[in-house]
């Protein structure tokens, strides 16, 4: 079952029974613990206190928050792996080039003239 069918099944309604609640008292989480997985995914302390209470009712009240916060939890692992690797952000060219010699230069290497002036010159006149 892909996140998009989990996410519509828990915006229908949960029927109205015993057993739903007693799902809903097993899923509540620490204290620490909603502290701990806050910290991991928003890393300041200030940001985990102001959205601890927001992040409590959303555990308590849909069982099925638990499963979007291990999705949260999931990408921001392959964030970090992807940042501990060494090759992943090098540069690929020398910074020390001459921006002269890029492909931008407007002059014609071969003749050394500017075809895209001269076009303009004959259309508009200087």
């Amino acid at each position: 079952m892909g996140i998009f069918e989990k996410l519509k099944k828990a915006k229908q309604p949960a029927p109205k029974s015993n057993v739903g609640s007693e799902k809903v008292n097993e899923i509540t989480i620490s204290e620490a613990e909603l502290r701990k997985t806050l910290k991991g995914f928003l890393y300041s302390e200030d940001l985990v206190e102001e959205m601890l209470p927001t992040f409590r009712k959303l555990y308590d009240g849909h069982p099925e928050f638990k499963e979007v916060v291990e999705l949260i939890q999931a990408k921001e692992k392959e964030l970090n792996n992807i940042n501990e690797q060494q090759g992943y952000f090098n540069q690929d060219s020398n910074p020390n080039d001459d921006p002269e010699k890029t492909s931008d230069n407007t002059e014609d290497e071969e003749g050394g003239k500017d075809y895209l002036m001269e076009i303009l010159e004959s259309r508009y006149g200087e």
